[in-house]
């Protein structure tokens, strides 16, 4: 659960929210302010994935992708 919840989260804080951060310190980079606006929109669909798992995935829970479907199942022991 832990390893899908940062494998969504990754892309939009290495491409929206390090990028907005930075046009912060230094405005001059509006590049990077547009950037990370797309970033942090695109994201959009990670973002409900993640509140899924965090809402719907018991502790111990794994998550899969299949194509646009996100699925879990807990393990046997």
């Amino acid at each position: 659960k832990g390893h899908f919840i940062f494998k969504c989260l990754l892309p939009s804080i290495v491409l929206g929210f390090i990028p907005f951060i930075i046009f912060w310190i230094n405005p001059k980079l509006t590049v990077l302010a547009t950037l990370g606006m797309l970033g942090i929109a695109t994201a959009a669909g990670d973002f409900y994935n993640v509140r899924n798992a965090l809402r719907q995935v018991p502790k111990g829970g794994r998550i899969y992708q299949h194509k646009y479907d996100t699925f879990w199942y807990m393990p046997e022991k």
